[in-house]
């Protein structure tokens, strides 16, 4: 199947972009039309306070093949685009936002179309130089290691998703939805292209890194069980200390002439509660991230790749129908 025959979606989360959209929704129409015999546009306008579904009304009557969805309330742009992917309908889903070059897209969705993962993952060059550090290394090498995903520092939202994989990220009904985390974790090797955005927010190197903070930690904490699995080796820890500290009162007791009255009943029957404590709680910790698995109704595996013989009976006498001739089965 040609290019020009798939079916390509393109969606585009929005938030207050009224002075840009115009011309964005205009410039991404022409090249699809151009390229594409089938295509649509997905705009989701994630509340925007300003007149930004006002100005994609208005665009949309000389657009199309277009279509907006407006959330009643801001929401993270995961959740946008989310809603964008659960309505799409495409052989190819395209994610980007208002920044991401769509020049690329045709040069993209052939590559896709080639690719065995039927993914790929965009990364931004100004992002990337931000992201490189000895935190941000040890945190990508924390991912390939014990998460098993491959982050590539600066990953943007700009993607390209074959019909199978947004049908897998579907699955994951988590409500803290990571949508790098999600395309990595489905394939074992992405394919990853490098862009520069066409316009940008200036930000603080400062804010950046702030921001790749709070990112990290919520998908080490949404995504693994490492951090509950340190509370219930800290509790271990605690309470291996309290029980030594028990047999040092013991021995105290039996060995030392002099010992002040009351304070071996205190010392053990403080040492004694802390200790069943710290092991109390390093138990409900293994539970609790029982539950936490057991909850996020994730998908068990991802296929790969399926391939069905060309010949399903080998043994044509043992067909349950042979021929239909006047209502007489054989």
């Amino acid at each position: 199947m040609s290019d020009k025959e798939h079916f390509i979606s393109v969606i585009l989360p929005l938030y207050n972009n009224e002075d840009i959209i115009g011309n964005c929704l205009e410039k991404l129409s022409a090249i699809l039309r151009e390229q594409f015999s089938f295509y649509e546009i997905i705009v989701v306008d994630n509340c925007s306070i300003d007149n930004s579904f006002e100005r994609i009304n208005d665009k949309l009557k000389t657009i199309p093949c277009a279509r907006c969805m407006s959330l009643s309330r801001h929401m993270s742009i995961e959740i946008a685009i989310t809603a964008g992917l659960e309505t799409c309908i495409g052989d190819f889903v395209v994610i980007m936002e208002h920044g991401d070059p769509s020049t690329m897209i045709p040069e993209l969705v052939d590559k896709c179309t080639s690719s065995k993962s039927g993914i790929l993952q965009g990364v931004c060059i100004e992002d990337e130089n931000y992201s490189r550090g000895m935190i941000a290394n040890l945190f990508h090498a924390y991912c390939r290691k014990a998460l098993g995903v491959n982050l590539h520092p600066g990953s943007t939202f700009f993607q390209v998703l074959s019909r199978k994989n947004v049908n897998y990220i579907l699955k994951f009904k988590d409500r803290y939805r990571q949508l790098r985390y999600f395309t990595a974790a489905i394939a074992k090797q992405n394919n990853f292209f490098k862009y520069s955005k066409t316009t940008s927010t200036p930000r603080s190197r400062f804010r950046i890194f702030l921001q790749n903070i709070g990112d990290g930690v919520k998908l080490i904490i949404n995504n693994s069980l490492h951090p509950l699995r340190l509370v219930s080796i800290l509790g271990l820890v605690a309470s291996a200390f309290n029980l030594l500290y028990i047999i040092y009162v013991v021995c105290v007791y039996l060995f030392k002439q002099e010992v002040r009255e009351g304070w071996t009943t205190l010392s053990l029957q403080s040492g004694f509660m802390f200790f069943m404590i710290f092991l109390v709680l390093s138990l409900l910790s293994e539970y609790i991230g029982l539950l936490l698995v057991e909850t996020r109704k994730r998908p068990l595996f991802f296929l790969k790749e399926e391939a069905t013989s060309s010949t399903s009976v080998t043994n044509m006498d043992i067909l349950n129908v042979m021929e239909n001739q006047d209502n007489d089965y054989r």
